[in-house]
């Protein structure tokens, strides 16, 4: 993935790999960089293997110019789409208020939205149009599960899921869709599909 100048260009390799690109204006500033014969640094929250191109240089700590992660950083973001959003909310819960319960979900965890590709929920939620409005607006599969699924999770989870949302979360993320997203997961190179879900969002309406 070069531009037109032969170096490598991130935003390319981004929408190829399937990646988000969390804040493009950062791009320029890499380029930038490449253009002038300089090094740029990567890191990564995911493991990569692989020979990086010219002028960049993978490193494991310190500070890099571009990130591999699903975290904010700051510095050129690029987003696999790799966490899993467990929903739980009271009956009539509008869209409205599961995005602002999301919003500060994020913000309080510096998760970037981009890195989200899928939500579930417990079967009771299956008529809530509040839920269904917010999964679709992001453009998520939803998926459900029955009381007995969950408690099922419970108990095959490392440790034990701490809450009804993190029970969910990591249902969906043993499920059929872990395969389908390995597919899309990003390889810089090549990010380890086993770490695709190395993360578990969950996010409730409680009030």
């Amino acid at each position: 993935a070069t531009d037109r100048s032969g170096v490598f260009a991130f935003d390319e390799w981004a929408r190829v790999q399937g990646l988000a690109v969390a804040d493009p204006r950062r791009i320029k500033a890499v380029s930038a960089k490449l253009l002038a014969g300089e090094t740029v640094r990567v890191r990564s929250a995911f493991p990569i293997g692989g020979e990086a191109p010219a002028g960049v240089r993978l490193v494991e700590d310190g500070e890099a110019d571009v990130w591999v992660d699903v975290r904010a950083h700051d510095a050129l973001t690029l987003v696999p789409p790799a966490l899993a959003l467990g929903v739980g909310c009271r009956r009539g819960t509008k869209q409205e208020t599961l995005e602002e319960r999301f919003a500060a979900l994020c913000a309080g965890t510096d998760i970037l939205p981009e890195a989200i590709c899928a939500a579930a929920s417990i079967e009771l939620k299956r008529d809530e149009d509040g839920l269904a409005a917010f999964c679709a607006a992001h453009g998520w599969p939803l998926r459900f599960y029955t009381a007995d699924e969950l408690a099922a999770l419970r108990q095959a989870a490392a440790g034990g899921a701490a809450t009804m949302e993190e029970a969910i979360a990591e249902g969906l993320a043993a499920g059929e869709p872990k395969s389908a997203l390995a597919k899309r997961v990003a390889k810089l190179f090549s990010v380890s599909k086993s770490e695709a879900y190395e993360a578990i969002l969950a996010a409730s309406q409680r009030d």
